[in-house]
């Protein structure tokens, strides 16, 4: 565009300054700036006043580049344009009209009105639903982090519970993903105000602005959760909590599904053996007889081949039981 634009003043220098302007607003639309930068962009591309009054405010740039508040209408002799919620307007008298007035104009009108559908469409998203969005854009960030007053390197933390939980009012929730996925979003710092969810995952703590990873710690740490264990804390989990990236297409993950699903013991018995340091203590877990769990754990050798008694064997068990989990939502 750069190079087109100098072709093109030195063929006609009039039609040149007007793909200059098109070209400056187009980037200031791009980045997604907001009123009053677009409103010194007319400024310093016109060198006159210039200003925008809506409904409930009047904005006016010098052409020094001072700020002014202004009533909701223009100055009487100014060239104005409208927008979709109001009016811009530009101050040049006593020299007459410069060739590029009405282009400067009319791509600040277009700016604005662009800036304006995007902060409404902004207002009607949940901020939290923006806020996790991976691939938000700048502006609908900003916005959101304004609604739900974040600072954007504000440290969080969000805790995904049962989409048919109901966290108090007052807390930022919101539902996301569907099927077995399907979690609710739940913005605080204080698990007790959660409400007692029957199961919870606790993300990792990230600034505002990185909520995305928090949001995808927390719905990790909620589908390890279960009736023994009810809350998990994704920090906790540390490098654990990238198994949810494994491919669970291995035939120790195979191998312990079939066990849960062939004796209803299996899944409360392993997940008991995984989060205690000795037969004993999951026993106590459990409330089962020592000799009762003796069995299970022999049962569960046989069946996967390994088991527990090792360490590398804890590991392996401790890995397939969570992306068996994982997969099962």
């Amino acid at each position: 565009m750069q190079e087109l634009t100098g072709r093109l003043m030195s063929l006609d220098p009039e039609a040149g300054e007007g793909l200059r302007v098109v070209a400056h607003f187009d980037a200031l639309v791009d980045a997604q700036v907001g009123i009053e930068a677009l409103l010194r962009a007319a400024v310093m591309l016109s060198g006159c006043p210039v200003g925008y009054a809506d409904q409930s405010r009047g904005v006016r740039i010098a052409a020094d580049g001072r700020r002014h508040d202004h009533g909701r209408q223009p100055p009487p002799d100014a060239c104005t344009r409208a927008t979709a919620d109001g009016v811009v307007w530009l101050e040049r008298y006593g020299g007459g009209r410069h060739p590029t007035d009405a282009m400067v104009l009319e791509r600040l009108a277009l700016a604005v009105g662009i800036g304006g559908r995007r902060r409404r469409v902004a207002s009607d998203l949940d901020p939290l639903a923006v806020l996790i969005d991976p691939e938000p854009t700048q502006g609908a960030q900003r916005v959101a982090l304004a609604r739900l007053r974040l600072r954007p390197d504000q440290l969080i933390r969000l805790w995904a519970v049962p989409d048919d939980h109901e966290p108090p009012a007052e807390l930022p929730s919101v539902i996301t993903g569907t099927g077995a996925a399907r979690a609710r979003l739940v913005l605080t710092d204080d698990p007790s105000r959660l409400g007692g969810p029957r199961r919870a995952g606790r993300g990792i703590e990230v600034p505002a602005v990185d909520a995305v990873e928090s949001a995808r710690t927390a719905l990790v740490a909620l589908r390890l959760a279960g009736d023994l264990i009810t809350t998990v804390d994704a920090e906790s989990l540390g490098v654990l909590v990238r198994l949810a990236d494994v491919p669970d297409d291995h035939g120790d993950v195979a191998a312990l599904a079939e066990l849960i699903k062939e004796r209803p013991w299996a899944e409360d018995t392993v997940e008991a053996l995984i989060n205690t340091d000795s037969l004993r203590a999951a026993a106590k877990l459990l409330g089962v007889h020592h000799a009762t769990l003796q069995a299970r754990v022999k049962t569960v050798q046989e069946r996967l081949g390994y088991g527990p008694d090792t360490s590398l064997g804890a590991h392996r068990l401790a890995a397939a039981f969570l992306i068996n989990r994982l997969r099962r939502g």
